[in-house]
């Protein structure tokens, strides 16, 4: 009994833990270099300024494509001084092409910390500007960006960091992105069964991430479900309501 409830609580830390779940996903798809699915990831990222774009337009804006087999590193939790501890640096490049530097910022239950100077985006962002500390990584003059990746609507945490921020060009790169559009990216792509982006699209349907889309079933089915709740005249559309109200809730 006490193992079972040790492995249950463990269980909960594991599901609530986004440091887990960033390693989790990530450790996959530092193996995926299919582009057409990170166009479609940077196609869901979206700015906040008043005129929105996508990471995709900016980057294409900039003549950086992403090819059929595009290269990248990942770098998990790098540290940096005067700046704290991003959960991924991803960088992008390719042959002829100016590469990519990113910034992901991952959240699940949580919100970013920090606030005014010490906001915790405008940190990483400032950190991507700083030659110094990102060294070589900024040697060939890359685009760079910032992704705050989250379960929930996050848009006003992006907006007040952007605010914070006196970097000219944070309000186009600042970018916020859903665990769901990942999810929708990766289905998209339609991957074969057993494929590393196949177990990463059931890991997050797993784990509840799927966007609502509506009951399953038609109102005409809905006798099928047990209780007959959803059976009553009242969700069924094709039934008239007979009562005429008098005053009281649809009558007596």
């Amino acid at each position: 009994m006490l193992i079972a409830e040790i492995h249950g609580k463990r269980c909960i830390e594991a599901e609530s833990n986004e440091d887990w779940l960033t390693s989790a996903v990530f450790g996959h798809l530092r193996h995926v270099r299919d582009g057409a699915f990170w166009k479609a990831v940077f196609g869901k990222a979206q700015s906040v300024r008043e005129s929105a774009t996508t990471l995709l337009r900016e980057i294409e804006n900039e003549h950086m494509g992403l090819e059929s087999e595009c290269e990248f590193s990942v770098s998990f939790w790098p540290s940096y001084k005067d700046y704290g501890e991003p959960d991924l640096l991803l960088r992008f490049s390719g042959s002829g092409v100016r590469s990519l530097l990113l910034i992901v910022e991952v959240k699940l239950n949580s919100y970013k910390s920090g606030s005014g100077s010490n906001d915790q985006l405008r940190r990483y962002y400032d950190l991507l500007q700083d030659k110094a500390a990102l060294g070589s990584l900024l040697a060939d003059d890359p685009i760079t960006a910032l992704v705050y990746l989250t379960e929930r609507y996050s848009a006003d945490e992006l907006r007040d960091s952007v605010e914070c921020s006196k970097q000219v060009l944070a309000s186009r790169r600042m970018f916020s992105l859903q665990w769901q559009d990942v999810l929708e990216a990766a289905e998209e792509r339609g991957p074969f069964e057993g494929s590393l982006l196949w177990e990463v699209l059931q890991f997050l349907k797993g784990r509840g991430f799927e966007r609502f889309r509506g009951f399953p079933q038609s109102s005409a089915n809905f006798e099928m479900l047990s209780g007959h709740f959803y059976a009553s005249q009242y969700f069924q559309r094709y039934v008239k309501l007979k009562a005429i109200p008098n005053g009281g809730f649809y009558g007596n």
